[in-house]
């Protein structure tokens, strides 16, 4: 999939250094299914916005542009049961929602209906935070187990700014007319032990470890720390559980975590 106007063409010439790949693709998920269709949504910073497939056959269907000039959605995971899209943005720092097209089927076959429009935001930044905005850099977000929060994480753009795993209660009304709205409030943050580097990841255990409690693994690229951290439904607090360092590399170097799965 090349995400360049001028495909395989610009991509023979296109600028392949680090720097460059802060305006890449960086995510890639798929909706649920229950017929083996589905639609993969793609975190496309080079475009401000994000695509969305036909999967698995990867026939373009729509493209949801990012609300603000220069956010930069990094990550976006789709809704399980609703018409719904979240993202966070790597250049901004802010958790949007966004109504998609509904189809019974993704197959050519089946015409999607609805509008695509903004349903909701979230500034993951304080007032204070918010005047040096670019100092932070969206990560990674994922829906709590009972689908009830959404957690979301931002980078600090040097080692000098810590990162930031935040908890959001999540709450979705439908109007008449089919509109669906979005309110994300913030129940809960958590400052990271570093920047997190290039990482500040999270992935959720989908092993039930503590009744109404969320368990995730949350990596740092700077010093090359894992750390498990619970989120507790009553308390709407996170706690970390567990933490451990990667060994150091020859030399003595940190060896960075920058992405963890779980395995059952």
């Amino acid at each position: 999939m090349i995400f360049l106007p001028g495909g395989e063409t610009e991509l023979k010439t296109a600028d392949k250094s680090r720097k460059a790949l802060r305006y890449g693709a960086h995510s890639f998920d798929c909706s649920s299914s229950s017929n083996g269709e589905q639609v993969a949504f793609v975190a496309d910073l080079g475009a401000n916005a994000i695509q969305a497939y036909q999967f698995p056959s990867l026939q373009h269907l729509y493209t949801v542009e990012s609300k603000r000039k220069g956010d930069g959605p990094r990550h976006v995971i789709p809704h399980p049961h609703e018409n719904l899209i979240f993202t966070v943005t790597e250049h901004s720092n802010y958790v949007d929602a966004y109504q998609i097209p509904s189809s019974s089927s993704s197959s050519s076959s089946s015409p999607l209906t609805g509008e695509i429009r903004h349903a909701g935001e979230a500034d993951m930044l304080t007032p204070t935070q918010a005047r040096k905005r670019g100092d932070w850099r969206g990560d990674t977000l994922r829906f709590s187990s009972n689908l009830d929060y959404l957690y979301a994480t931002t980078r600090g753009k040097t080692t000098e700014t810590r990162g930031l795993l935040i908890a959001y209660r999540l709450a979705i009304t439908a109007a008449e007319d089919g509109r669906l709205g979005v309110e994300l409030t913030e129940v809960d943050r958590f400052v990271t032990r570093t920047s997190g580097g290039k990482a500040n990841a999270i992935e959720l255990s989908a092993h039930l470890i503590e009744q109404g409690v969320d368990h995730m693994v949350l990596t740092d690229d700077e010093d090359g720390w894992m750390d498990v951290v619970a989120f507790d439904f009553g308390r709407e607090k996170f706690a970390v559980k567990a933490s451990t360092r990667l060994p150091e590399l020859e030399g003595g170097e940190a060896q960075g975590a920058s992405h963890a799965i779980w395995l059952l």
